[in-house]
């Protein structure tokens, strides 16, 4: 009998590809599959647009000092980058310019988006309207950086889940593997250090563990099983305090009785 495969997921921006979903193995950002998507860049605030690419955007920036960014709300909005020498004004479908913007935050902070650890921890949904989320926290430099990051998956926003490659790659697809042994072990163990990390660290990672839908926490079983040992050892000594403050009143009383017959 031939081996069950896995259920693949499809996207909502392109229901016809397949696609395994995420999973806790940690990712790196790549721009590659995104290189040669089409976009507008504007130097002017929008008086006149030039078509491009992602790619010669990300190379048009080069050498260039952002000093702020910000990114207009809704599928239709603009990405602006300040910079030294003024704005640059770019248009794209909603996911690329959230990649794009990733990567130019952190570059702006010194730090190498394309060369960092990104870790998959929740996935959440609307309510009514076949759109969905996927939440990231990042890791360089051996810390977890502050804030998180949240890429839309939907009709129109271009959401490519190919920009996610595994940091991993023996994690990622056990037929690979390293000509040392223990070179899988290391990178779940590595895996497992940052989430454990997360959950217990850093404020939503709190969070998680303490919302009451229980969602799932990646190499961190046991953490809602701590904290209702934690909760079950308080109450035990809360009930051994009021014990023994229950006896010391008993023998405050013996001994104020005592005293009174004694007079």
């Amino acid at each position: 009998m031939a081996p069950r495969q896995p259920l693949l997921d499809k996207t909502y921006s392109t229901p016809a590809k397949e696609w395994p979903g995420f999973a806790p193995i940690g990712y790196r950002l790549s721009l590659s599959p995104l290189w040669e998507v089409a976009a507008q860049r504007s130097s002017d605030q929008g008086s006149t647009w030039t078509d491009t690419t992602v790619g010669k955007v990300v190379e048009g920036m080069r050498g260039q000092e952002i000093t702020e960014i910000t990114k207009e709300r809704g599928v239709a909005g603009k990405l602006i980058l300040l910079t030294t020498n003024g704005q640059v004004w770019i248009m794209a479908q909603s996911f690329v310019q959230e990649v794009l913007r990733a990567g130019f935050e952190l570059n702006r902070h010194g730090i190498d988006a394309y060369w960092s650890e990104w870790f998959y921890f929740e996935e959440d949904h609307v309510t009514d309207d076949m759109m969905r989320s996927f939440s990231f926290f990042v890791v360089n430099g051996g810390k977890i950086l502050p804030g998180i990051y949240t890429f839309v998956d939907s009709e129109d926003t271009g959401f490519d889940p190919a920009v996610f490659e595994p940091a991993f790659e023996e994690l990622a697809d056990k037929r690979k593997s390293s000509i040392w042994r223990n070179t899988a072990q290391i990178q779940a163990a590595t895996v497992n250090y940052w989430y454990r990390r997360f959950y217990t660290e850093t404020d939503v990672g709190k969070l998680v563990v303490l919302r009451p839908d229980e969602p799932t926490l990646y190499c961190y079983p046991e953490g809602r099983f701590n904290l209702q040992v934690g909760v079950e050892r308080l109450e035990a000594s809360l009930l051994k305090l009021r014990t023994s403050a229950g006896i010391l009143i008993l023998l405050l009383i013996a001994l104020l009785a005592v005293l009174l017959w004694n007079r």
